[in-house]
């Protein structure tokens, strides 16, 4: 802001309701402000009024900075506690020890890798401690810059604000609301802030006409209307573009501009060569530039330095600021400045100034630990080289700060970093093994979840292996191809990749690579359900972990020991050892096999059918991975999955969606696509309008993980079977079965009964209207679907081991279903007592737990059969049972059933026959009768009892007014009442 400038105008209203929620905050009840609006508007000003009317906080504020692709994590965590009294850094340091890497000069120790659940825990309780002695207002400026660490800081203090009650506790963050293209990682972040009870969210919009005028004057009393009334006009609404119109009157520069653009350069064209040379240098900089280092690199002398600053602080193109260290610097006032500056230098000049940051920056980073400062450092160092063409130190320095910002928990920013390394690496002569950083950018890209991306690296340079390369490195990138490639669905080539790199240390001394390839073909085993060979495997990394001192390995080869134990029939010993399998990973750093171990616990109790139990688990295993920034780690993103699907299963659709449609920043496009999966079960159970749309988006992504395909044929066969033919969902079926086969080598996956359970569901509907010639054709598809979950059960990864009660519900469900069709075909039906009894066992077999939703639905199938069979008052109690279910989730598979069931006339009361038009049920009875049908046939195919047949005929003879069957269909058919070519 203009610094002559004393009146706040144009945001009376909105200050006042800013105030509210910072005045409660600070009295203790902690809350949070997301100030946004366009650039130019006015947020700054209004930050400060915010400020000034909390002088009695404790204030920490800290700016985001646009600092390209792959900004350093924790900028502004950085910058706000480091303004903080040494003694009370100190203190805090003492009580939180994570937080030294936040603060220059107290980093921890260089090989300390950072938890990152103890980095969010620390800066919480560094706030909440200094809340103790006084109010504690935070404050992050331009968020929109912020990097992914910073942005999970500020979603996981703003999910905490709820339970700090009595905190005197204040944050403030404001946002460039015209930044926010579409594709923005900010934008679905805030969208999941909005919905948290603690957070409100204040726009500001364009200042009106007179405000902007009243602020001109302000700003100078001795402007006439005309130059008042242009620059309103030309700042439409916007308060930066009024000071920098009226600063630009000010300094004599000729025409005003009509484009922003050359409104700067029309700025800095009158400052003198001293002013011109310090704006370049702060525009190279590319943020707040500490004085020494602005001094170094514009090389003036004290006298000419301190002029020329002054010059430029005059003219509104400096302004004083801190840099990341908390050292007295300069900054530019608008990001538009620094923009038009840089993009006006020569070249050369801009080369000449890299280089010189360059050569600062290089002490600098040498100096840092590997702290948020160090990894800040050495990311700017890599940037400068890079602009200066000195690839090599821009090669050095990016790989230090891609392992820095992996040390720190900030896995994005430490794939970026590597892949900028990567680059460079076939420009400069390698000062380290290739195989190595393609080994660390790989674990970088798992832990961030965009492990497709580092697949296809690594196995270019399969496909290019230099003859001299060692042993211990070629096995080293054809194990980090498998790890890339497990993090998703593995293919044929992973197996052979396996296979190549555990011959390749088969005869090498015992190493942590011989450890980590053993733990994997173990994992892999098991995954394949060869558990003797999962044990051998895991006995051998345990040996070879041991005796390398692999921590790593050790805790993954015990993991998959686990779940050798559960599928031995073990559950209880499985959970303990997978437990302290989960604890010791954690306590080595490898949060990958934590999460995975805390990913099987909840496997074991939802096989258990302990639904509730094991989503908790699933829940509390990717929210402890995003604490540790694995957010896209792949168990960490399927247990999210599958919470959601368990809340979809017990009826909690709304937690459902929000558990899986919110905060997907810098998602990986697999992740989303596994989410919005699972998510599908949801919009296609509503029959939402867009649910068909969602799910072809989600087709192309099948093959890169088959839970996506499970969860989209799931959703969609109900919907494919909802009053249309049932040949569309049958191929539907055989489709995800030839896929799967393919993807996972094993065409009996368990799921296959699930799959067949649902398709005789959608073969029933079809089978209602169907003609005689149809209704074999059904039954026999339906045999084909009866058989393959009985290979299923016998040929899948069960290994003798009983299904657990979901498995045992499908199965139960696929004979009650095969029973129904037989019966509605009239092909070798059952009688009644035992059909009825069929579906009594998949009601039974289906009510555990929290499974909610399919009880409904079996409820609503077992109803309509026994209306059929006229149990009218056993169809009434379950109707009763399941209507809560589908009035709460909007399932249409469940509501449309009751509406068909209350349609139904209860049994012997049909209405007085009346001259009327016939009812929908009654048009459906006379076309079969037109059809010759009898009326148990009828019966069978509108699932209905005979004597309710009986009925509808009854009423349908009487409304015609005719006297029988064959005259009702002439009469009919002379009428339009069916169709001609019935």
């Amino acid at each position: 802001m203009l610094r002559s400038a004393t009146t706040f105008v144009g945001r009376q209203a909105e200050l006042g309701e800013a105030r509210a929620v910072l005045d409660a905050a600070l009295g203790g009840v902690p809350a949070a402000l997301v100030v946004d609006g366009d650039a130019g508007v006015g947020k700054t000003r209004f930050l400060r009024e915010l400020l000034a009317a909390a002088d009695a906080a404790v204030q920490l504020v800290g700016h985001c900075m646009d600092l390209g692709d792959a900004p350093p994590p924790y900028l502004p965590l950085t910058e706000a506690f480091g303004a903080l009294d040494a003694q009370v850094a100190a203190e805090l340091v003492e009580r939180h020890p994570p937080l030294a890497r936040l603060l220059p000069g107290r980093a921890a120790a260089a090989d300390d890798r950072l938890d990152r659940g103890a980095m969010l825990d620390a800066v919480l309780g560094s706030l909440t401690d200094l809340a103790r002695d006084a109010p504690v207002l935070v404050v992050v400026e331009d968020t929109h810059w912020a990097d992914p660490a910073t942005r999970d800081v500020l979603g996981f203090l703003f999910t905490r604000l709820a339970g700090l009650a009595g905190v005197r506790l204040a944050l403030v963050v404001t946002v460039r609301s015209d930044d926010l293209h579409r594709r923005h990682p900010l934008r679905p972040v805030l969208a999941g802030w909005s919905r948290l009870g603690s957070v409100h969210r204040l726009h500001l919009a364009p200042l009106p006409a007179n405000a902007i005028g009243e602020l001109l004057r302000a700003h100078d009393a001795g402007l006439d209307d005309a130059q008042v009334t242009d620059i309103v006009r030309r700042a439409d609404g916007n308060a930066f573009f009024a000071e920098e119109l009226l600063a630009t009157a000010r300094i004599g520069a000729g025409e005003l501009p009509t484009a922003l653009a050359d409104l700067v350069l029309v700025r800095l064209d009158p400052l003198g060569v001293g002013a011109r040379t310090v704006a370049a240098v702060a525009a190279v900089a590319g943020g707040p530039v500490a004085h020494e280092m602005l001094a170094e690199v514009a090389a003036l002398p004290t006298e000419r330095l301190d002029a020329a600053l002054r010059e430029a602080i005059d003219a509104y193109v400096l302004q004083p600021a801190q840099d990341l260290r908390g050292r007295p610097g300069y900054r530019f006032r608008h990001a538009l400045l620094a923009e038009a500056a840089y993009d006006d230098l020569l070249p050369g000049e801009r080369t000449r100034l890299h280089a010189a940051f360059a050569a600062q920056l290089a002490t600098v980073a040498a100096e840092r630990p590997d702290d948020a400062a160090g990894a800040a450092a050495s990311a700017e160092l890599a940037r400068h080289a890079r602009a200066a063409h000195d690839l090599p130190l821009a090669y050095t320095a990016a790989v230090r700060a891609g392992r820095q910002a992996l040390a720190i928990g900030a896995p994005v920013e430490a794939t970026e970093q590597l892949q900028v390394a990567l680059e460079l690496s076939g420009q400069v002569p390698d000062t380290e093994s290739r195989a190595a950083l393609i080994n660390d950018y790989v674990d970088a890209s798992v832990a961030a979840g965009r492990s497709h991306r580092a697949l296809r690296v690594v196995r270019d340079q399969l496909a290019n292996l230099s003859p001299g390369m060692t042993v211990l490195d070629r096995a080293t990138l054809f194990f980090a191809a498998v790890k890339a490639a497990g993090a998703g669905e593995l293919d044929a080539e992973s197996f052979v990749e396996m296979a190549e790199a555990a011959r390749l240390v088969a005869d090498q001394p015992p190493s942590r690579l011989g450890a980590e390839i053993a733990a994997t073909q173990a994992q892999i085993a098991a995954m394949l359900g060869r558990d003797t060979d999962a044990q051998r495997f895991a006995d051998r990394a345990i040996r070879l972990a041991e005796q390398s001192g692999n921590a790593f390995a050790l805790a993954a080869a015990r993991a998959t020991q686990g779940i050798v134990l559960r599928r031995q029939g073990e559950p209880e010993r499985a959970m303990a050892e997978l437990a302290q399998t989960a604890d010791d990973a954690h306590d080595a750093g490898d949060f990958a096999t934590e999460t995975r171990s805390r990913y099987l616990i909840a496997m074991v109790l939802h096989e258990q059918g302990r639904l509730r139990a094991a989503r908790d688990a699933y829940e509390h295993a990717w929210r402890h991975s995003v604490e540790h920034g694995r957010t896209w780690d792949t168990y960490a993103v399927h247990c999210r999955a599958r919470t959601g699907v368990l809340d979809w299963a017990a009826g909690r659709w709304g937690e459902a969606l929000d558990v899986l449609e919110t905060d997907l920043v810098d998602a990986p496009a697999v992740s989303v696509a596994i989410l919005s999966s699972a998510a599908l079960l949801v919009r296609a159970g509503r029959a939402d309008a867009d649910a068909r749309e969602r799910a072809a988006q989600l087709r192309r992504h099948w093959t890169s993980e088959g839970v996506i395909a499970i969860n989209h044929v799931f959703a969609m066969l109900p919907l494919l079977g909802h009053g249309t033919a049932s040949d569309p969902a049958v191929a539907l079926a055989d489709e995800l079965v030839d896929e799967l086969g393919r993807l996972w080598l094993n065409e009996w996956f368990l799921a296959r009964i699930q799959l067949s359970a649902m398709v005789l569901d959608v073969l029933v509907a079809d089978a209602r209207s169907a003609t005689v010639q149809r209704r074999g054709e059904l039954v026999e598809t339906g045999g084909r679907f009866v058989a393959d979950a009985e290979a299923t059960v016998r040929n899948g990864l069960l290994r003798g081991r009983a299904l657990g009660p979901e498995g045992s519900a499908w199965v139960a469900r696929v004979q009650a279903g095969w029973a129904s069709l037989r019966w509605i075909a009239d092909t070798d039906p059952p009688d009644v007592d035992t059909l009825v009894d069929a579906w009594r066992r998949a009601e039974d077999a289906t009510d555990y737990d929290e499974n909610v939703v399919e009880l409904a639905r079996v409820r609503v199938s077992f109803a309509g059969v026994l209306r059929a069979v006229g149990r009218q008052e056993q169809a009434a109690q379950l109707v009763d049972l399941a209507r809560p279910v589908g009035m709460a989730t909007g399932d249409v598979v469940v509501t449309d059933a009751l509406r068909a069931l209350s349609a139904e006339p209860v049994h012997g009361a049909a209405a007085p026959a009346e001259p009327a038009t016939l009812t929908a049920r009654e048009r459906d009875v006379l076309e079969l009768v037109a059809d010759g049908r009898s009326n148990r046939e009828i019966g069978r195919r509108l699932y209905i009892s005979e004597k309710t047949v009986s009925v509808h005929v009854s009423n349908i003879l009487a409304k015609l007014g005719v006297r029988g069957r064959t005259e009702a269909a002439a009469v009919a058919r002379r009428a339009g009442l069916l169709d001609p070519r019935d």
